[in-house]
């Protein structure tokens, strides 16, 4: 039997940072508390963005790497073009990865 995956978005991300530090539960938390258990992705655009606001970005780096790391790839370009292309509306381009 497989484990689901999820690959978490910057915008989650931060919302789900702020609940945590702040100690209260909110959407985010709630959402993923929803999800059956799976493995946490974060790509390379979500790093970056990540550490680009992080006020400090040597003490995000140990929460980042709690995650597992989705590489841009051949096999995720390939898969990102496809997705972009059977949507009637498409995604931001970093969302999009």
């Amino acid at each position: 039997m497989s484990v689901p995956t999820y690959l978490l978005d910057t915008s989650f991300l931060i919302d789900f940072v702020d609940e945590v530090e702040a100690g209260k539960p909110g959407p985010a938390m709630r959402a993923l508390e929803s999800l059956p258990a799976g493995r946490l992705f974060l790509s390379a655009v979500t790093v970056a963005e990540m550490l680009e606001g992080a006020e400090d970005a040597a003490a995000m780096l140990p929460q980042l790497a709690q995650y597992h790391f989705q590489p841009l790839g051949w096999a995720t370009a390939q898969r990102c073009a496809l997705n972009q292309l059977r949507e009637a509306r498409r995604m931001g381009e970093n969302d999009a990865w």
